[in-house]
């Protein structure tokens, strides 16, 4: 494996992340995770991107993931009994990359950190990983050679939520894994982005009347009448088959203006 010299997460790491085939989107590659699609990851691949990650996910999600990580390292460090360093390394022909969050000096104990949540702490208690997990490990150790296990660990950087257990190659995964990976590359060389669609933009309804009423201790005039007869009327008029986006852009469109009428 050849250590590079990058700083997770920096616009180098990024860059780096982009030509090559990542740990991190082996599950997508192998259709094992919801988080992304592989026909999503073959077009980011195709344009050198990453898949777009909104500021709330980043807040709340990734840089809430990586203090736990930060705080459940020395958790980990007391387990082995050595010290772990975040690492990024790639293979001898710099086709695959992995990014770990921890790593011995040796290099043969890998730490891999997931944010705390019930159900895979559940399945780690098990020793019961789902795809999603292990295709990520799997190729960890591809990447990593001299690697001889991974101690995965899910907790929110305390003691008391934090369960881990170690996870070996399991015969057979690798090969699959590979061979998942050169049909990716296979598919990657023929693909060809679908034409962006055109946006639809909804039709603005016409506006209802505006409701007058005069009051001086008893109601004096109103037009309430004649709004209630329009807006029942345009009520009625609200086409409930929607088949086009188009007809799903004016329905949403509707909903916002029956709402504000209302």
């Amino acid at each position: 494996m050849n250590i590079l010299n990058l700083v997770q997460g920096s616009a180098q790491w990024h860059a780096a992340r982009a030509t090559r085939m990542t740990a991190s989107e082996a599950p997508a590659m192998m259709s094992a995770t919801k988080k992304m699609s592989r026909s999503e990851l073959l077009k980011a691949k195709s344009l050198g991107t990453e898949k777009e990650v909104s500021e709330y996910v980043q807040k709340f999600l990734f840089d809430k993931g990586h203090e736990m990580e930060a705080s459940a390292r020395p958790l980990v460090e007391e387990i082995i009994g050595e010290e772990l360093f975040p690492t990024t390394g790639e293979t001898e022909d710099g086709v695959y990359l992995a990014s770990f969050d921890g790593m011995t000096m040796m290099g043969d104990i890998l730490f891999e950190h997931k944010m705390w949540n019930e159900t895979l702490a559940e399945a780690v208690r098990k020793e019961k990983l789902p795809p999603e997990y292990y295709w990520q490990l799997e190729h960890q150790l591809m990447v990593a050679d001299e690697a001889e296990k991974v101690i995965f660990v899910v907790s929110d950087g305390t003691k008391e939520n934090f369960e881990y257990m170690w996870y070996t190659p399991v015969r057979g995964r690798r090969n699959k894994l590979i061979k998942g990976w050169e049909q990716f590359k296979a598919d990657l060389a023929e693909y060809k982005p679908e034409p962006a669609k055109e946006e639809v933009v909804a039709e603005k309804p016409n506006e209802l009347p505006t409701l007058m009423i005069s009051v001086d201790g008893e109601v004096k005039s109103s037009n309430l009448a004649t709004y209630k007869d329009t807006a029942l009327a345009f009520v009625k008029s609200i086409s409930t088959d929607l088949q086009t986006d188009q007809d799903f852009a004016n329905a949403e469109e509707l909903v916002k203006f029956c709402k504000k009428a209302e």
